[in-house]
C-alpha cells in the first residue's frame, strides 16, 4: 500500500513539474498581498497527511532552496532549520499509509508547532488543495497551524468562502492568495530568495 501511494505521488509530482516547466517561471498575474521574507533551510511537513506538501518540496528543490521534507516531522527535525512550512489538509488514505490517525496526527502537529515557537522558528502555512481540502476534517488542522503562522499562502479555490481572508485579518497574519498553482514558484522565489 505504501509503495502504491508513493508511485501515485510520483506521478502527480511529475505532472506538476511539467506544468511548472511549461510556465518557464513566467506568471500571468501577481498574487494578492505582499510576500513576506523568510530564510532557509526549511523543514516542510504536512498537517493531516495529504500529499499536498510534496508540491512545496518539488518547488523548493527546483529553486535549489535547502530543505528537508518529512510527513512525520518531529521537534528534533527543526534543528538547524530557519523556517517551518506546514501544509494542512486531511487525508484518510494518507493517515492510513502513515500508520496514524487524526488524534495522533493533531498531537504531532501541536508538539511540532510548539517547538517551532519555542525555538523562534517562523511557521508558514501553505494551503494548496483548494476547496476539496476544506472540510470538517481539514479545517481543524488549518486552524491549529494558523495559531502560530507568520504568513499564509493559499491557492484561491481554498478561499472561495473568504475563510482565510477573515481569519488572517483577525489574527493580523500576512495573506498571499494565488490564482494559479504555477504562481507558487514566484512566491517561493520572493519569499526565500528575495527575487
Amino acid at each position: 500500500m505504501v509503495q502504491a501511494r508513493k508511485n501515485f505521488m510520483t506521478k502527480l509530482l511529475l505532472i506538476g513539474i511539467g506544468l511548472f516547466a511549461v510556465s518557464s517561471f513566467c506568471f500571468a498575474a501577481p498574487p494578492s498581498g505582499p510576500v513576506a521574507r523568510f530564510e532557509a533551510p526549511l523543514l516542510i511537513t504536512t498537517a493531516g497527511q495529504s500529499i499536498d506538501y510534496e508540491t512545496v518540496k518539488v518547488l523548493a528543490n527546483r529553486l535549489k532552496i535547502q530543505n528537508v521534507t518529512d510527513n512525520a516531522a518531529k521537534p528534533e527535525d527543526l534543528s538547524g532549520k530557519k523556517t517551518l512550512i506546514v501544509v494542512p489538509a486531511h487525508s484518510n488514505k494518507g493517515l492510513g499509509s502513515a500508520g496514524t490517525n487524526i488524534a495522533d496526527e493533531m498531537q504531532r502537529v501541536k508538539v511540532l508547532l510548539a517547538a517551532a515557537v519555542k525555538g523562534k522558528i517562523p511557521v508558514v502555512l501553505y494551503h494548496l488543495g483548494g476547496e476539496v481540502r476544506r472540510s470538517a476534517d481539514s479545517d481543524p488542522f488549518i486552524e491549529q497551524v494558523m495559531t502560530v503562522a507568520k504568513c499564509v499562502v493559499v491557492w484561491a479555490p481554498g478561499n472561495n468562502d473568504g475563510y482565510f481572508t477573515k481569519k488572517c485579518a483577525q489574527k493580523n497574519i500576512p495573506l498571499v492568495v494565488v490564482d494559479m498553482l504555477s504562481d507558487l514558484t514566484g512566491i517561493m522565489k520572493s519569499m526565500f530568495l528575495g527575487n
